[in-house]
């Protein structure tokens, strides 16, 4: 994956854009609100509590925000197909030809962020978590939880996402992602322990898990698009 700034097309003279470039445009741009949050699994009971705080970065009038929380998995043991383990090009890198991949079948091969579940009304997320009518830098905050998917192999490997979408555009308008015992403000993945809410927060409560692609890496977007994916171990 290249960046294409500072080149120009042979025959058009235009800049070159690539991926990599528009992603990190992406990135680079305001987001209309942030969202944090901390994160318990309870073994118990095989249920996940999620305690957020939203902020705006503007003041709102009549613009619901949705919320949707998407559970994803890590280090998956599995395999990957390659029907080019006999072609020498350098582009392939270790899948070409005499590359450690260079197999018609890769095994074992380790696979991260595989989405398991999600909770939310639909894949638009769960209204009413946060208020319509919102004041600039004003903290608003809530509970979500929900059970852990069956399909989960090791809870301890999961990840949770929230996402803030726009319930009119249906655009995500900011995402934030922390380990299922874990919190944004804490890389580690070491939480305090969660309460079952605060007086006067929202709380709600899905226990049916679907799937989905979250954005990349769940870090600040202003905006993706959600797709709907076949449940796979």
């Amino acid at each position: 994956m290249f960046s294409g700034a500072g080149y120009k097309d042979s025959e058009t003279g235009q800049d070159i854009v690539t991926w990599l470039d528009v992603f990190r445009n992406e990135l680079a741009q305001p987001a209309d609100g942030e969202i944090s949050f901390s994160s318990a699994f309870d073994e118990a009971s095989k249920t996940v509590s999620v305690n957020f705080d939203f902020r705006s970065a503007l003041n709102k009038t009549n613009m619901p925000v949705n919320i949707l929380a998407v559970i994803t998995e890590n280090s998956l043991e599995t395999f990957q197909d390659n029907n080019l383990s006999n072609v020498e090009d350098p582009d392939l890198g270790e899948w070409g030809k005499g590359g450690i991949y260079a197999s018609s079948t890769v095994y074992p091969y380790i696979i991260d962020d595989v989405a398991r579940g999600t909770c939310g009304t639909t894949f638009a997320g769960t209204g009413g978590l946060i208020p319509a009518q919102m004041k600039a830098g004003e903290t608003y905050s809530g509970t979500i939880s929900f059970e852990l998917p069956s399909s989960v192999a090791k809870a301890e490997n999961c990840d949770i996402t929230l996402m803030l979408i726009d319930s009119g555009t249906l655009r995500v308008l900011n995402a934030n992602r922390c380990g299922i015992n874990g919190s944004t403000d804490d890389e580690a993945g070491v939480s305090a322990p969660v309460a079952a809410g605060a007086d006067g927060a929202p709380v709600i409560v899905c226990v049916d898990s679907r799937i989905v692609a979250r954005a990349a890496e769940g870090t600040v977007t202003s905006s993706a698009y959600i797709i709907n994916l076949n449940q796979t171990q």
